[in-house]
């Protein structure tokens, strides 16, 4: 086998610096919030109770992701696994603007790879994922898929792709369809894609089956749920969660315009960003107005596609500049722009969630 190449081990530094900051905010805040605990409680039982003991009720919903993985760090020590897991799931959510510098340089060039990672660095509300929640690492998860599938890598595409399904099951609107296309043209063989999708439904399915005795009672349990109720009493349900994404007017304009132009010059990042956003999004929205209990988290794994869509779009317009200077110039009035239009929301977004956090750090650590 031969060694590594040396840009095989630079793809690790950004993962390491990631994993290090990560490390670094968990002196800060450590604690897991209400949902990652339920998950945190079953991964324990599943290490040491196996599925006898296993008990799934209550309030929060199951996600195979997170239980799946914290299972083995149960075995290293009792405080082990939710500390894991929060800084996996930091770790994920600050490698967001990594891989959106990946496709944004891939897309259009410096200036697109700049701004993609500088808009992805500006979505608002990133703090309140900071308990574990598992939507930041299904972000990331579609993100990495779409990046295998632009580099013709149709089994790491999928792999990724199923990932972010096991965080998060509405992302399947995009990834399964794209499974499906990728065994019609000989890219994915039909074996992986037949297995990869009966273990995610088996694992979505089995956890509350055996947890609770009822193979749906995860649609039971968000039924029941308030936010899920608001949203279902508005007059079209579909909209009402749309409306709720806190995305800037700047941003949905400057993607519009970057999907646009990936269909005109067959651009392809831009243009599977855009279709995963556009799939994910609209079956989300379709399946709430017949009366699927979604609530507005459910489409925080697609943003961070139209933010780094929205960077591209920017760069492609610095890119038609012809002299080198103007595209200098333009580049950091682009980027200064970014930071004025999006900054101040996600700031705001960011301050509110940390109270909130930080309040229920603080109760947990009085705690007798």
């Amino acid at each position: 086998m031969s060694p590594p190449s040396r840009e095989q081990l630079l793809r690790w530094i950004p993962l390491a610096v990631c994993g290090l900051l990560a490390a670094a905010t968990m002196v800060i805040a450590k604690q897991v919030t209400y949902d990652p605990w339920s998950w945190q409680v079953w991964a324990r039982q599943l290490a040491f109770e196996s599925s006898v003991g296993f008990d799934s009720g209550g309030a929060s919903g199951w996600k195979p992701l997170p239980v799946i993985v914290s299972i083995p760090f149960n075995w290293v020590g009792p405080s082990a696994a939710p500390l894991a897991w929060v800084w996996l799931a930091r770790t994920g959510m600050f490698m967001i603007p990594v891989v959106a510098w990946r496709l944004g340089i891939r897309a259009a060039g410096l200036p697109g790879a700049v701004l993609a990672s500088l808009c992805a660095a500006m979505l608002p509300g990133a703090t309140v994922f900071l308990g574990g929640l598992t939507e930041p690492v299904a972000a990331l998860f579609l993100l990495l898929s779409v990046e295998a599938q632009v580099r013709d890598r149709a089994r790491r595409s999928w792999g990724a792709g199923l990932l972010a399904v096991l965080g998060r099951p509405e992302v399947m609107a995009w990834v399964g369809p794209y499974g499906l296309w990728a065994v019609w043209k000989r890219k994915l063989e039909w074996y992986w894609f037949a297995a990869g999708l009966a273990g995610a439904s088996l694992l979505w399915v089995g956890g509350d089956w055996i947890g609770t005795g009822k193979p749906l009672g995860l649609f039971g349990k968000a039924q029941v749920s308030a936010e899920p109720q608001r949203l279902q009493a508005a007059t079209h349900p579909g909209v009402e969660i749309l409306s709720h994404q806190v995305v800037p007017l700047a941003v949905v304009i400057c993607a519009t315009f970057a999907f646009i132009a990936s269909l005109v010059w067959r651009e392809q990042v831009s243009r599977t960003l855009g279709a995963a956003a556009i799939t994910s999004g609209l079956a989300i929205a379709v399946a709430t107005e017949f009366g699927y209990p979604g609530v507005t988290r459910y489409m925080v794994p697609l943003v961070p596609c139209v933010f780094v869509l929205a960077g591209i779009g920017l760069g492609r317009l610095v890119g038609l500049l012809s002299s080198p200077p103007l595209r200098r110039g333009a580049l950091v009035v682009a980027g200064v722009g970014v930071v004025v239009l999006a900054g101040p929301l996600a700031l705001e977004r960011d301050r509110a969630d940390w109270k909130w956090y930080a309040a229920r750090e603080v109760r947990i650590n009085d705690l007798p």
